[in-house]
């Protein structure tokens, strides 16, 4: 049993190491990807890259950092020299970037941020005002009961499965009944509980 544990927190651990490592890896990728664009074809051809590096975005990747921060120069014309051309294509990728990777970590950050670029492109455009629904805010505690209701959901098919038959792979009625109507109260708490995640 021990053994067996063993394995499978080894076996966790580097489920989580890849998944953990990939948004770096990927957004550092695009950035350098978007660098060489930027040098060979200009910010046009760079800005998409730059987008997509935003959409890895997660604590400590500084390239996704990086490229947050040369979108946000060029779109809201920060130290630079001159106003950059291409203002509005950088707006508009950063807005996708910020969009695609959005957290209940920058929630805060991010809608504010996405508030600053909608009345930017508004003005940029120069007509109505741009038709943007903002995704709705998160809440940590229907996510947690979410979680809570996805494990409970998991186990009571697990005590379906092992109470509610008896060795000879006959059905226990009682018992698998009393389960059953657990595993159909967790999965509609789950959905229930999603919704509002």
């Amino acid at each position: 049993m021990i053994r067996f544990l063993l394995r499978a927190g080894v076996v966790v651990a580097l489920m989580f190491l890849v998944c953990a490592t990939v948004p770096y890896y990927r957004a550092g990728e695009l950035y350098q990807q978007a660098l060489v664009a930027e040098e060979s074809d200009g910010f046009r051809a760079a800005a998409p890259r730059y987008g997509e590096s935003v959409r890895w975005r997660s604590p400590g990747n500084r390239a996704a950092e990086q490229a947050q921060l040369r979108l946000e120069r060029c779109a809201f014309g920060r130290d630079l020299a001159e106003p950059c051309d291409e203002q509005l294509l950088a707006v508009q990728h950063l807005r996708r970037g910020v969009l695609g990777s959005r957290s209940w970590l920058t929630d805060t950050e991010d809608r504010e941020l996405l508030l600053r670029l909608r009345t930017l492109e508004e003005k940029l455009v120069g007509a109505g005002p741009v038709e943007e629904l903002l995704p709705p805010q998160w809440n940590p505690w229907y996510q947690i009961l979410a979680q809570c209701a996805l494990w409970g959901w998991i186990l009571s098919v697990a005590g379906m499965i092992f109470w509610g038959s008896d060795e000879n792979g006959g059905v226990r009625i009682p018992q698998a009944l009393r389960w059953g109507l657990c595993w159909a109260f967790c999965f509609g708490l789950w959905l229930f509980f999603l919704r509002f995640a």
